[in-house]
């Protein structure tokens, strides 16, 4: 026992020595650079980073697109009704409370009694007990609709998008949160009154209803993702109108303050629009009699912490935010953005909200020539300005051979930024490398 007792210590040391050798032969040997199993959380977390940042370059073609408005029946018409300064008058059929007239953007000549019928016709599901259909402003906007897509299915329909038989056309509507109970009656309008003929049937068409302008960006990002991720050949036709012309939502924005008036500077002026744009994934089609074609990139989008319809100075960091990021993410040199197009209007807490971050950040743009307020012109489109900037911005991009760069900032909370790059038809990718 007394052995035992006695070796024990010097086992103990025997044992520390031979531990102590092999963690210093450990220590003297090359240690490789660890990499993580490639299953691992970290490898995945770090593949997905990589991923996420190569679908945030991806884009969309844009092959056509239409828009009616109080300030021009196209797009070049609304550039240069709105770069000569033409601002809403007083409409010659609505009037306040004190019996004077109220501002308002109307487009004239438009026949609600022929979409009226039209409803009763192919929309009976709006047909209410009293015999008519919809609102007045829902009759507006519907006629509206019926002026841009002529033009945008004569896109589709002739030898400028090809091969038509091949590719699979899908119907986007955003509507500005109309009853669900109309969806039905709405797409039996739009396939009999306008679809008819070009292969569209009401499986195709999708009514997606929007709440404000940013969601608006939103969509045509997600469509961006879709288009790409499922190497899809579709084209989708993306359409929307709304009309601020009657009398529930005059009423409205007055108990809210909202309304333009002598008394209230501050307020909106009513207008009202549509516009249609068709897009592609790059590659998968082939656009003719254009030598320059026009990709729009994903979106930047948030919504902001205090209402800009609040009295005091409104604070424009997030609208800097927002450019900053766009930029970053298209790795775009600033220098080759040739305009900036918003559906900013004439109110002080949208422009100065605004015109900081452009002047500070886009010193070669000329604030007349190259930057355009929409809203000054058309007045307010909520929620659809946005489309209507971002078709301004593809115009000057292709005229200019640059980028054009879209930002909405009518609603009170959500902002988006969209780029719309100028892309000479020969260095358009292919299918399957957008």
């Amino acid at each position: 026992m007394s052995l035992y007792l006695g070796a024990l210590p010097a086992s103990l040391i025997a044992g520390f020595w031979l531990l102590r050798t092999f963690i210093d032969e450990l220590r003297r040997r090359p240690v490789a650079a660890a990499s993580p199993p490639a299953n691992s959380p970290a490898a995945l977390s770090a593949e997905h980073a990589q991923m996420a940042e190569a679908e945030r370059t991806w884009v969309a073609s844009l092959l056509g697109g239409s828009l009616v408005s109080a300030a021009g029946k196209d797009v070049v018409e609304l550039i240069a009704t709105t770069t000569q300064g033409c601002a809403p008058s007083p409409d010659k059929e609505l009037r306040g409370p004190d019996g004077f007239p109220v501002f308002a953007a109307r487009v004239i000549d438009l026949d609600t009694e022929s979409v009226r019928d039209e409803l009763r016709e192919h929309g009976d599901s709006m047909t209410g007990t009293s015999g008519t259909s919809g609102t007045p402003e829902m009759l507006r906007a519907l006629a509206l609709l019926g002026k841009v897509l002529p033009e945008a299915l004569e896109t589709l329909n002739e030898s400028r998008v090809r091969p038509r038989e091949k590719t699979p056309i899908r119907v986007i509507w955003l509507t500005p949160n109309w009853p669900t109970a109309f969806s039905a009656g709405l797409t039996g309008w739009l396939q009999h009154t306008h679809l008819d003929g070009f292969g569209i049937g009401s499986s195709s068409i999708e009514l997606q209803p929007i709440s404000d302008d940013g969601q608006v960006f939103v969509v045509i990002d997600e469509i961006i993702d879709t288009l790409n991720r499922a190497a899809s050949a579709e084209i989708i036709l993306l359409i929307s109108a709304v009309s601020h012309l009657g009398e529930a939502t005059l009423d409205s924005w007055r108990s809210q303050n909202r309304l333009f008036s002598s008394q209230e500077q501050a307020g909106q002026i009513p207008g009202e629009a549509a516009v249609a744009l068709i897009l592609a994934r790059p590659g998968t089609t082939q656009v003719t009699e254009t030598p320059v074609a026009v990709h729009l990139t994903r979106c930047v989008s948030g919504k902001r912490e205090k209402s800009a319809n609040v009295r005091g100075r409104v604070c424009g960091t997030l609208i800097d935010d927002l450019i900053d990021s766009l930029v970053a993410s298209t790795k775009l040199d600033p220098g080759k953005i040739t305009a900036v197009i918003s559906d900013t209007d004439h109110r002080d807490s949208r422009v100065n909200e605004l015109l900081p971050a452009v002047t500070e950040r886009f010193p070669n743009l000329e604030p007349l020539r190259d930057t355009l307020a929409l809203g000054t012109a058309i007045g307010s489109v909520s929620p659809i300005g946005g489309l209507l900037a971002l078709l301004c911005a593809a115009e000057t991009a292709r005229n200019s051979s640059g980028a054009g760069l879209c930002v909405t900032n009518q609603d009170a909370f959500a902002r988006a930024s969209m780029l719309a790059l100028a892309v000479p038809e020969t260095a358009s990718p292919a299918a399957g490398t957008a």
